[in-house]
């Protein structure tokens, strides 16, 4: 069931100010949907802001969700504001708002779906909430003001393309809890200089960090098996890495054109794949260093010379 309200019939669980442009405040309207006594708003036609969410309708029915698309493309909004009682934020529910420059997320989400906010160019600012599992796909993708994020401890998940042209990104803490990365994570991202990722991350996807053509320096989990393809690819500032020795394969062009890399320090066994000199393509200047007392080393790697560790 769907039902068009203003502000004035419901209350509001959202009250907005359209304080951009020096608009006066002015009634908004809004499209939900229930479900068993509850309410999750669909799609947003007022102006401006700020979005500020209380929770209930004056009809004491609970608004948990903020449904697909719901406020996409509302180019006036300035702030957001979400209070603990939503529990889903969906794909696309703020994408293109390219006035957005600040979210703050209340605890009772525990996803972000795909694209939630693609494409908010002005977003500088975001708290994500404490329950929150999982970052879909291109949810902060094109966020391109955006500079610092704390990824919570209840992140399990980043998905594909998550932070896609983020070029304004320079700091990123990732939580704790965080086991998987997905493939073009962080793509172009271009002055972001250095990453820690936790020891609790066992999947890195392929192309995750292409083109971070600013990355110096990345501390990899202890407990990865596997480097994927074109992981660093591009990132023509990286100087050294360390390989864990959980490490059993690097894949294709996974270094190609890191033109400042000089050491790459295995700490274990060969990995798969050395016989294949893409790995290293571009990177004229590394050299592969390994440990003594590891196995299946031969004069190169990846194309690349090795030498034993002093």
């Amino acid at each position: 069931m769907q039902t068009k309200q203003g502000c004035a019939g419901w209350g509001l669980l959202i009250t907005v100010l359209a304080w951009c442009a020096g608009l006066p405040p002015a009634a908004a309207q809004y499209t939900f949907t229930t479900n068993a006594g509850t309410l999750t708003i669909t799609s947003f036609t007022g102006s401006g802001g700020t979005v500020i969410s209380h929770g209930k309708s004056t009809n004491d029915l609970p608004i948990i969700g903020i449904g697909d698309n719901a406020f996409q493309a509302c180019r006036d909004l300035l702030r957001v504001t979400i209070p603990d009682s939503i529990t889903s934020i969906g794909p696309w529910a703020f994408a293109s708002c390219t006035s957005l420059t600040n979210v703050t997320m209340g605890n009772g989400a525990t996803n972000l779906g795909d694209h939630a906010f693609d494409y908010c160019p002005s977003l500088t600012q975001v708290i994500i909430g404490s329950n929150v599992t999982s970052i879909g796909q291109w949810v902060f993708a094109s966020c391109t003001r955006l500079a610092s994020i704390t990824i919570p401890d209840s992140v399990t998940s980043i998905g594909d393309y998550a932070f896609d042209l983020c070029t304004g990104l320079t700091n990123i803490t990732l939580g704790s809890h965080l086991h998987s990365i997905g493939d073009w994570a962080f793509l172009s991202c271009g002055k972001l200089a250095s990453i820690t990722i936790p020891d609790s991350v066992v999947n890195l996807g392929d192309w995750a960090f292409q083109n971070c053509t600013n990355l110096t320096r990345v501390t990899l989990p202890k407990n990865i098996t596997s480097l994927g393809n074109h992981m660093f690819y591009n990132c023509t500032k990286l100087g050294s890495v360390t390989i864990p020795a959980t490490v059993t394969r690097v894949g294709s062009y996974a270094f190609y054109g890191c033109t400042s890399l000089r050491g790459v320090y295995f700490q274990g066994n060969a990995p798969e794949g050395g016989a294949d000199s893409s790995m290293f393509s571009g990177a004229n200047q590394a050299t592969v260093y390994y440990l003594p007392g590891t196995t299946g080393w031969e004069s190169t790697f990846g194309g690349r010379p090795t030498a034993l560790s002093k």
